[in-house]
Order: structure tokens, then sequence, then C-alpha cells
């Protein structure tokens, strides 16, 4: 299939929550054994993405600020896991995807 079709799609906000939710879910539902799975629709949302270097930046910030917020919290004592489920490790990751384009490009 021509790419052209592809290319630009995960910019719209629809797809990118309808994502979201399926990432999110399947990382629910799914636990250690999604880890995969979310991993290649991560990477396959970066390649639908015209900006994909600043893409990928908006998703590595949102998922290392949300599990440095999330680890902190846990040290607190708010949160008890072992080890930490896969939702919990992933969500933030993909939270990032779910932004609107002008909420991260200004």
């Amino acid at each position: 299939m021509d790419r052209n079709v592809w290319h630009g799609l995960s910019e719209n906000i629809w797809v990118n929550l309808l994502w979201f939710q399926l990432l999110w879910w399947l990382s629910i539902l799914q636990t250690d054994s999604a880890r995969w799975p979310v991993l290649l629709l991560l990477v396959a949302h970066l390649l639908m993405h015209r900006h994909l270097f600043t893409e990928a930046l908006v998703i590595t910030a949102c998922g290392c600020l949300g599990f440095i917020v999330d680890s902190f919290l846990t040290l607190l004592g708010f949160f008890r896991f072992s080890p930490i489920p896969c939702y919990r490790r992933s969500g933030f990751f993909c939270f990032g995807l779910a932004l609107p384009q002008p909420c991260v490009r200004g």
C-alpha cells in the first residue's frame, strides 16, 4: 500500500485517542505479555507520523516524567507494586501519543 495513505494518520486527535485506548487496554488486560505488542504499536504510531523525531521526543518525555512521578509516589508509599505492572510502565509513554499536536508544538 502507498505510504502516503498512512503518512500523517497518527496526527489526527481521534486516531490518537483510539490508539491510546487500544494500547492502554492491551497493557491492562494482557499485563506483562503485552510489552512487545505495545512497543510495536508505539513504533507503528511513530512511523505514521510526519514529525517522527518530535513525536518520539514527546512520547519519551511523557513516559520518563510519568515514570519518575510514579516511582516517587511509590517510594512515598502511595502505591505498592511488586513488580511494577506493564500498564504502569507503558501507560505514560502511551499517554504522550494522545496529546493534541498544538499542545506539544505550540
